[in-house]
Protein backbone atom coordinates (compact mmCIF):
# COMPACT_ATOMS: atom_id res chain seq x y z
CA UNK A 1 0.00 0.00 0.00
CA UNK A 2 1.47 3.65 -1.52
CA UNK A 3 0.47 6.52 0.65
CA UNK A 4 0.92 9.74 -0.79
CA UNK A 5 0.88 12.97 1.30
CA UNK A 6 0.19 16.62 -0.84
CA UNK A 7 0.79 20.16 0.31
CA UNK A 8 -0.23 23.27 -1.40
CA UNK A 9 0.59 26.53 -0.34
CA UNK A 10 1.41 30.15 -1.28
CA UNK A 11 5.01 30.04 0.18
CA UNK A 12 3.77 32.43 2.95
CA UNK A 13 3.60 30.47 5.74
CA UNK A 14 6.59 28.25 7.31
CA UNK A 15 5.49 24.65 6.74
CA UNK A 16 5.76 22.18 9.69
CA UNK A 17 7.71 19.13 9.90
CA UNK A 18 4.93 16.82 8.91
CA UNK A 19 4.58 13.42 10.94
CA UNK A 20 4.27 11.09 7.96
CA UNK A 21 3.61 7.21 7.74
CA UNK A 22 6.33 4.97 7.03
CA UNK A 23 7.06 4.85 3.24
CA UNK A 24 4.73 7.95 2.35
CA UNK A 25 5.80 10.05 -0.45
CA UNK A 26 5.22 13.92 -0.06
CA UNK A 27 5.05 16.15 -2.33
CA UNK A 28 4.43 20.25 -1.87
CA UNK A 29 3.50 22.72 -4.52
CA UNK A 30 4.29 26.24 -3.96
CA UNK A 31 1.76 28.52 -5.97
CA UNK A 32 3.86 31.45 -6.19
CA UNK A 33 2.02 32.55 -9.15
CA UNK A 34 -0.98 32.64 -7.62
CA UNK A 35 -2.68 30.43 -10.02
CA UNK A 36 -5.36 29.30 -7.52
CA UNK A 37 -6.06 26.18 -5.05
CA UNK A 38 -7.24 24.20 -7.84
CA UNK A 39 -4.60 24.50 -10.14
CA UNK A 40 -2.24 23.75 -6.84
CA UNK A 41 -4.08 20.83 -5.71
CA UNK A 42 -4.41 19.34 -9.19
CA UNK A 43 -0.11 19.65 -9.29
CA UNK A 44 -0.08 17.36 -6.36
CA UNK A 45 -2.75 14.44 -6.96
CA UNK A 46 -1.63 14.44 -10.45
CA UNK A 47 2.13 13.41 -9.77
CA UNK A 48 0.89 11.15 -6.74
CA UNK A 49 -1.84 9.63 -8.91
CA UNK A 50 1.02 9.03 -10.95
CA UNK A 51 3.77 7.42 -8.91
CA UNK A 52 1.24 4.69 -8.00
CA UNK A 53 -0.24 5.79 -4.49
CA UNK A 54 -2.80 3.91 -3.00
CA UNK A 55 -4.63 6.69 -0.49
CA UNK A 56 -3.52 10.13 -1.17
CA UNK A 57 -4.03 13.08 1.40
CA UNK A 58 -4.27 16.60 0.08
CA UNK A 59 -3.35 19.46 2.93
CA UNK A 60 -3.24 23.10 2.32
CA UNK A 61 -0.79 24.51 4.71
CA UNK A 62 -2.34 25.27 7.77
CA UNK A 63 -2.71 21.66 8.39
CA UNK A 64 -0.85 19.86 10.80
CA UNK A 65 -1.03 16.37 11.75
CA UNK A 66 -1.07 16.03 15.40
CA UNK A 67 -0.70 12.25 15.82
CA UNK A 68 1.88 9.66 14.71
CA UNK A 69 -0.97 6.85 13.36
CA UNK A 70 -3.02 9.98 11.94
CA UNK A 71 -2.97 8.49 8.20
CA UNK A 72 -3.93 4.82 10.09
CA UNK A 73 -6.36 6.32 11.37
CA UNK A 74 -8.17 7.39 8.31
CA UNK A 75 -7.60 4.61 6.13
CA UNK A 76 -8.72 2.59 9.07
CA UNK A 77 -11.78 4.18 9.10
CA UNK A 78 -12.36 4.64 5.43
CA UNK A 79 -11.90 1.08 4.90
CA UNK A 80 -14.61 -0.18 7.74
CA UNK A 81 -17.30 2.51 6.50
CA UNK A 82 -16.40 1.89 2.58
CA UNK A 83 -15.44 5.78 2.17
CA UNK A 84 -13.26 6.85 -1.15
CA UNK A 85 -13.28 10.07 -0.36
CA UNK A 86 -13.03 11.92 3.30
CA UNK A 87 -13.01 15.98 3.53
CA UNK A 88 -12.47 18.09 6.57
CA UNK A 89 -16.12 18.99 8.29
CA UNK A 90 -17.60 22.26 7.72
CA UNK A 91 -18.57 22.79 11.08
CA UNK A 92 -19.06 26.29 11.25
CA UNK A 93 -21.32 26.71 8.06
CA UNK A 94 -22.81 23.30 7.96
CA UNK A 95 -22.82 21.72 11.74
CA UNK A 96 -23.02 17.53 11.57
CA UNK A 97 -26.73 16.02 11.77
CA UNK A 98 -25.70 13.14 13.38
CA UNK A 99 -23.07 10.69 15.00
CA UNK A 100 -23.17 7.10 14.80
CA UNK A 101 -20.52 4.42 15.39
CA UNK A 102 -17.84 6.86 15.55
CA UNK A 103 -18.59 8.56 12.70
CA UNK A 104 -19.80 12.12 12.11
CA UNK A 105 -22.57 13.04 9.39
CA UNK A 106 -21.97 16.38 7.95
CA UNK A 107 -23.86 18.46 5.46
CA UNK A 108 -20.53 20.09 4.03
CA UNK A 109 -17.01 19.54 3.87
CA UNK A 110 -14.04 20.96 2.61
CA UNK A 111 -10.53 19.70 1.73
CA UNK A 112 -8.24 21.79 3.31
CA UNK A 113 -7.51 17.83 4.62
CA UNK A 114 -8.39 15.57 2.49
CA UNK A 115 -8.24 11.67 1.62
CA UNK A 116 -8.79 10.53 -1.80
CA UNK A 117 -8.64 6.52 -2.89
CA UNK A 118 -7.41 6.09 -6.78
CA UNK A 119 -10.67 4.72 -7.24
CA UNK A 120 -12.19 8.51 -6.22
CA UNK A 121 -9.44 10.08 -9.26
CA UNK A 122 -10.48 7.60 -11.42
CA UNK A 123 -14.25 8.37 -11.08
CA UNK A 124 -14.45 11.78 -10.13
CA UNK A 125 -10.96 13.34 -11.29
CA UNK A 126 -9.34 16.42 -10.71
CA UNK A 127 -10.43 19.85 -8.95
CA UNK A 128 -12.26 22.00 -11.61
CA UNK A 129 -9.76 25.05 -12.87
CA UNK A 130 -12.35 27.03 -13.77
CA UNK A 131 -12.84 28.78 -10.30
CA UNK A 132 -9.74 29.98 -10.94
CA UNK A 133 -7.84 31.67 -8.10
CA UNK A 134 -10.93 31.87 -5.57
CA UNK A 135 -13.89 30.44 -5.14
CA UNK A 136 -15.89 26.53 -4.29
CA UNK A 137 -14.02 24.55 -6.03
CA UNK A 138 -13.47 22.36 -2.94
CA UNK A 139 -16.76 22.38 -2.12
CA UNK A 140 -17.83 21.12 -5.95
CA UNK A 141 -15.49 18.42 -5.54
CA UNK A 142 -16.85 17.17 -2.15
CA UNK A 143 -20.43 17.47 -4.33
CA UNK A 144 -18.86 15.51 -7.07
CA UNK A 145 -17.59 12.81 -4.90
CA UNK A 146 -20.77 12.38 -2.90
CA UNK A 147 -22.64 12.19 -6.50
CA UNK A 148 -20.50 9.47 -7.59
CA UNK A 149 -21.35 7.46 -4.32
CA UNK A 150 -17.44 7.71 -2.58
CA UNK A 151 -18.65 8.95 0.48
CA UNK A 152 -20.68 6.63 2.78
CA UNK A 153 -24.32 5.38 2.57
CA UNK A 154 -25.71 8.52 4.28
CA UNK A 155 -27.24 11.68 2.83
CA UNK A 156 -24.40 13.53 3.92
CA UNK A 157 -20.84 13.17 3.99
CA UNK A 158 -19.03 10.98 6.10
CA UNK A 159 -15.79 12.14 8.45
CA UNK A 160 -14.91 9.68 10.75
CA UNK A 161 -14.20 11.16 14.16
CA UNK A 162 -10.99 9.20 14.16
CA UNK A 163 -9.66 11.36 11.42
CA UNK A 164 -10.55 14.78 12.85
CA UNK A 165 -8.50 13.74 16.19
CA UNK A 166 -5.73 13.08 14.14
CA UNK A 167 -5.30 16.76 12.38
CA UNK A 168 -5.79 20.26 13.44
CA UNK A 169 -6.28 22.75 10.92
CA UNK A 170 -4.81 26.03 12.37
CA UNK A 171 -6.70 28.73 10.54
CA UNK A 172 -10.22 26.90 11.09
CA UNK A 173 -9.52 26.37 14.86
CA UNK A 174 -6.71 29.10 16.03
CA UNK A 175 -7.50 32.49 14.25
CA UNK A 176 -7.20 32.85 10.66
CA UNK A 177 -4.02 34.76 9.55
CA UNK A 178 -4.12 38.00 6.91
CA UNK A 179 -5.17 36.59 3.37
CA UNK A 180 -2.88 36.33 0.79
CA UNK A 181 -5.83 37.13 -1.49
CA UNK A 182 -7.37 40.37 -1.70
CA UNK A 183 -11.26 41.16 -1.20
CA UNK A 184 -11.78 42.01 -4.81
CA UNK A 185 -10.42 38.72 -5.98
CA UNK A 186 -12.30 36.94 -3.46
CA UNK A 187 -15.14 38.68 -4.83
CA UNK A 188 -14.87 38.04 -7.84
CA UNK A 189 -14.33 34.29 -7.90
CA UNK A 190 -16.85 33.59 -5.14
CA UNK A 191 -19.51 35.23 -7.89
CA UNK A 192 -18.53 33.43 -10.44
CA UNK A 193 -17.45 30.18 -8.84
CA UNK A 194 -21.04 30.48 -7.22
CA UNK A 195 -22.61 30.47 -10.43
CA UNK A 196 -20.47 27.65 -11.96
CA UNK A 197 -21.55 25.23 -8.60
CA UNK A 198 -25.30 26.20 -9.18
CA UNK A 199 -25.19 24.81 -12.96
CA UNK A 200 -23.52 21.95 -11.29
CA UNK A 201 -25.95 20.95 -8.47
CA UNK A 202 -28.82 22.25 -11.39
CA UNK A 203 -27.22 19.80 -14.24
CA UNK A 204 -26.06 17.16 -11.91
CA UNK A 205 -22.71 17.25 -13.20
CA UNK A 206 -20.42 16.07 -14.98
CA UNK A 207 -19.13 14.53 -12.03
CA UNK A 208 -15.67 13.45 -13.40
CA UNK A 209 -13.04 16.36 -14.47
CA UNK A 210 -10.20 15.11 -16.44
CA UNK A 211 -6.66 16.75 -15.69
CA UNK A 212 -6.31 20.33 -17.93
CA UNK A 213 -4.13 19.73 -20.50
Amino acid sequence: MQIGVGVITTGDRKLPDYVMPDGALLEVFTDTKRNGPAYARNRVLKSLYEKGCDYIFLMDDDVIPRREDWAELAISAARHRELDFIGWPHVFDSPPYGYVDGVMFCTGVTVQFSMLTRKCVEEVGYFDERYGKYGPEDVTYAYRAHCAGLCGKSSGWEVPLSVVAGIHVEDMFSGFRNSVVSSAVKKAGMEAGNKLMEDLVREGGPIYVGFPE
